[in-house]
């Protein structure tokens, strides 16, 4: 087993966060590489082992993390302009959205003044050594030069560069040598932070996890420069499901895993190398994304008219064979010509009317056909998806964590299994394949992380109280305060010691309560906001689950921290007010998040920082 596998590999608890929401006193607009090593010292106070944080790739003039324009650069937002001896401080926490674009800008003038002032031969010369090294950097240092004098545009809109090739990344590069060099030596900032960081936090027995998207933004350097190794025709996203009729349109091209695999998997094997340098574990972002795509061609714009990608699809012949012509169907409306005589059906097509106006025969021989090459596809899904991960494993030190979440097919579920990677598992959605019901967390899978939250749901605290039905509230309560069953078996013994009895005193006992559905109701309308938080966690950590990785927004349940202000409202007071992003709602209305306190007071808050260490301690959790 890989050394640093064998030392991950125990019961570990650990905090999940948006590096830029949590500013230090130190900070310049946001949170930066500083705020991480101040929170190093918190999870040394606590025992937390783990620090996840969400991708740190730059993002150009966007938001979102996992929409970046490159693969591989950091963004220079995370830059500590302390760590790098820059008295400039801007560390008062919004009381509204985050200004990413407003705040790289500031933060980019500091530091190209402060690049000016040092750029002379000797760092030009290392500077040429660093992006030696790497062969991403002069084709993103080309693209970020152009992406910057067209204000962000698309680069296949660009008057100049449109069209990548060596001769035009030579060009950018000798026109722009000044500029270059700024974009050289940001990301070398970027990598001396985080990588002294990481190395930090080892040795002390704590340990950094990344995030990697497995998509990548058409607006990139790598899509621009490497676009063979991408699909533009078609775009990814998430097939309709309970909570999006219409699907998710992402934006992403599919990658072109056959031209992938016919140079190596190179592209792969740079990103994981690069990390490598800060992370000792990784999530890997979609998962299902490695074995198959929803896809969608770029003539719909709704999801619902993707496929799962890459898919054979019902031939001509088929139809032919069960004397079906797929013109008429076609006309119909249900299916499509996605390849030439291959046709793909509509996600719901048995939903619509045109469908339901078939002959009963000729439905059963459509519908038949929708599914004929299910099994051969899964079968090949798999092939491909063991593929690029066994590729991944053997060519990284890092310990990958999949994120498999949604509707996980079972063929999936069994190949994660066997590869030994480890899943996640949110435990408002953790449920028995059965049943449905909340499992106990001695049957929660040991190779998973177990989370309360992450990035792209409520808080738990938010969950339980504005989203969860009372059903909801009743069966899980028993699983948060086993307590709770002892204390009503004592009103069943009281109930049977006085059935006989009459008068008033029965009259009392008997209008308590009813049932065991109303005990629990009235328990779970008494809950306090502290002790439902409290209730939360010892639950996940007392969980099967190799990691217990909480958003840091869960662990505030006790302390100062838990009291709000008239500009900082808590994440115990108020939860419904500290969520980072909603799938499926415009980037700019999310990732904007800011947590209500710095850095510093949350290891200031001892009352909290003993509090988890406590329930950490008694977990068996490190």
């Amino acid at each position: 087993m890989n050394p640093l596998h064998e030392t991950l590999k125990r019961k570990r608890a650990g905090v999940s966060f948006p590096l830029t929401a949590l500013l230090s006193t130190r900070s310049y607009g946001c949170g930066d590489f500083y705020s991480l090593q101040l929170l190093h010292n918190w999870a040394l106070d606590t025992g937390i082992s783990i620090i996840q944080i969400l991708p740190l790739n730059d993002l150009g003039y966007g938001r979102s993390p996992y929409s970046s324009i490159s693969a591989f650069a950091i963004d220079p937002i995370y830059i500590s302009l302390h760590l790098l001896g820059i008295p400039e401080y801007s560390a008062e926490i919004p009381t509204v959205s985050l200004d990413h674009k407003f705040i790289k800008s500031k933060k980019l003038e500091i530091l190209k003044k402060y690049f000016k002032k040092i750029y002379d031969y000797k760092l030009l010369h290392s500077l040429e050594e660093f992006a030696s090294k790497y062969s991403w950097i002069k084709p993103y240092a080309a693209f970020k030069i152009l992406y910057q004098k067209h204000w962000g545009l698309h680069w296949s809109e660009w008057k100049l560069g449109s069209k990548y090739s060596k001769e035009l990344e030579n060009q950018i590069l000798q026109e722009n040598r000044e500029e270059v060099h700024f974009e050289y030596w940001l990301q070398k900032v970027t990598f001396e932070q985080l990588s002294n960081i990481k190395e930090k936090m080892e040795s002390t027995g704590v340990y950094l996890k990344g995030d990697m998207p497995i998509l990548t933004s058409d607006n990139s350097a790598d899509v621009w420069s490497r676009t063979e190794l991408f699909n533009r025709d078609l775009t990814s996203g998430a097939p309709p499901d309970f909570f999006n009729a219409e699907g998710q349109n992402w934006g992403f091209p599919v990658i072109n895993w056959s031209e992938m695999e016919a140079q190596n998997f190179s592209w792969w094997k740079e990103r994981i190398s690069y990390l490598q340098n800060f992370y000792h574990l990784y999530r890997i972002d979609h998962v299902l994304g490695m074995y198959r795509i929803w896809a969608i061609p770029k003539t719909f714009q709704s999801a619902k008219y993707g496929y799962f990608h890459p898919q054979k699809g019902a031939s001509r012949k088929d139809f032919n064979l069960v004397r079906l012509f797929p013109e008429d169907f076609v006309e119909l409306g249900l299916i499509y010509e996605f390849k030439p005589d291959s046709y793909i059906f509509f996600w719901d097509f048995f939903k619509y009317p045109e469908y339901a106006q078939l002959s009963e025969e000729v439905k059963a021989k459509f519908f038949a056909l929708s599914h004929k090459y299910l099994k051969e596809d899964e079968a090949y899904w798999r092939t491909c998806g063991e593929k690029i991960l066994k590729f991944l494993l053997e060519n990284t030190r890092m310990l990958p964590c999949a994120e498999d979440l949604g509707a996980v097919p079972g063929f999936v579920r069994d190949s994660i299994h066997e590869l030994q990677l480890i899943g996640l598992d949110i435990i408002r959605w953790t449920r028995s394949f059965e049943d449905g019901s909340f499992i106990p967390p001695e049957k929660y899978r040991n190779m998973a992380v177990s989370a309360l939250s992450v990035h792209d749901t409520s808080t738990a605290l938010a969950w339980w109280l504005e989203e969860a039905s009372m059903d909801d509230k009743v069966a899980f309560s028993t699983l948060l305060f086993p307590h709770w069953e002892a204390q009503w078996k004592k009103i069943v013994e009281r109930k049977k010691i006085n059935q006989d009895m009459t008068g008033p005193k029965m009259q009392a006992l008997s209008s308590v309560v009813h049932t065991k559905r109303e005990f629990l109701e009235k328990k779970i309308n008494s809950l306090d906001k502290k002790k439902l938080a409290l209730g939360l966690l010892k639950f996940a950590f007392s969980t099967n689950s190799l990691f217990s990785i909480h958003m840091l927004q869960d662990y505030i349940i006790d302390g100062k921290l838990t009291e709000s202000t008239n500009f900082r409202k808590s994440p115990l007071e108020e939860p419904k007010l500290h969520r980072i992003n909603v799938p499926g709602t415009p980037e700019e209305e999310n990732w904007g998040y800011t947590f209500p306190f710095y850095v510093e007071e949350l290891r200031e808050d001892e009352v909290l920082s003993e509090l988890i260490h406590q329930l950490i301690v008694e977990s068996g959790r490190t």
